[in-house]
């Protein structure tokens, strides 16, 4: 059995891990509120949800497959 949709979820604080969500192709899809608590900064950390379907991901494996 395959996949329908691929999800990479970040913290919005940690901006390179985001980039590189929207680098590989990924569609940021919405914010997730006060969704982790980060016990070691005593504060709730708000979350960026990146999505790409399989569709997306087989046609950039074909166009890096052309290059």
């Amino acid at each position: 059995m395959g996949f329908h949709k691929l999800v990479w979820k970040a913290c919005i604080k940690n901006t390179a891990s985001c980039k590189a969500a929207m680098k590989s192709g990924y569609l940021k899809e919405g914010i997730e509120r006060q969704a982790n608590f980060n016990k070691f900064m005593n504060v709730w950390e708000d979350h960026a949800f990146f999505g790409k379907l399989y569709s997306e991901w087989r046609n950039t494996k074909k166009n890096t497959r052309s290059k």
